[in-house]
């Protein structure tokens, strides 16, 4: 894959947060791998996930014509040992429009990730993403941009800051990628930092396959990927929830000292918790 000439990176040393679930810590601890989605899994959340603003289809929409033919044979030419059967052949030709959405739909069946926040501890991350028998009660992770970034670079993931702006008005991407580090500017109290893992080989078979007729498709990846991940190279905090009851916080505590006893020190109560009871 070429380079991403539009990520954007931040100081090595800011703080990122990761909001998620006991079970998913314990997972993360005992098996040292990071889980990363497929972001169409994302779309009944947000639809706009791996979507491009209206300019682009309007520019780009002339693009998407018979010549895509030759730019198909030329794809399937680099890639002679794809699976068995799969070849570009006589090019079906339909309106431009359509293939777009296919392309930009398969595109998002080939790119996994794990989504980190920069807005600091944040009340309202918690009731977003945690929900451990009730609203707002979980575990996070804290790490750097740096630590991060150093840890997963080597697999090939991408690490940058989302970029946040309106769909319907403003100028057209500039890189497959930027669908992929773009939301709506409803989402930026997120502060989202995103880990992101393409499988471009697997795109491109599936362009392959949609652009012609062929034999075979390849097969759908996993919902979830495990990359490789060494947590206590890596965190440097994790936070109990402040929803979270004295029993939920004890079981974290005594899960966290079961799987790996050097990870406890980093363990920590949320201050954002009211240590008094609300008077009416």
């Amino acid at each position: 894959m070429e380079k991403y000439k539009n990520l954007v990176r931040m100081d090595p040393a800011a703080a990122l947060w990761h909001y998620t679930s006991l079970d998913a810590i314990k997972a993360i601890l005992q098996d040292r791998k990071l889980r990363l989605t497929r972001i169409d899994t994302y779309w009944d959340d947000d639809p706009f996930e791996g979507s491009v603003p209206k300019r682009q289809i309007d520019d780009q929409v002339a693009i998407f014509s018979s010549a895509n033919t030759a730019q198909v044979e030329s794809v399937a030419a680099h890639y002679p040992d794809m699976s068995p059967g799969i070849r570009a052949s006589r090019f079906r030709h339909r309106d431009p429009w359509t293939q777009t959405t296919e392309r930009r739909i398969v595109q998002a069946r080939s790119i996994h990730v794990s989504c980190w926040s920069a807005a600091g501890e944040s009340d309202v991350m918690w009731r977003l993403y945690c929900s451990d028998g009730r609203k707002g009660c979980g575990v996070a992770l804290q790490s750097t941009f740096g630590q991060l970034e150093a840890s997963l670079a080597p697999q090939g993931v991408l690490t940058g800051q989302i970029a946040y702006r309106r769909y319907d008005d403003g100028d057209a991407f500039t890189h497959d990628l930027d669908s992929f580090f773009t939301k709506r500017s409803n989402f930026g109290i997120e502060t989202e930092v995103r880990l992101l893992k393409y499988n471009e080989r697997h795109y491109l078979q599936l362009a392959v396959a949609i652009a012609g007729e062929v034999n075979v498709s390849p097969e759908e990846l996993n919902t979830h990927i495990q990359l490789d991940w060494f947590p206590a190279e890596v965190v440097n905090r994790i936070r109990i929830s402040p929803y979270a009851d004295e029993g939920y916080a004890t079981k974290v505590e005594d899960t966290i000292r079961s799987i790996d006893p050097s990870m406890a020190d980093r363990l920590d109560r949320s201050p954002l918790s009211e240590r008094y009871p609300p008077q009416r």
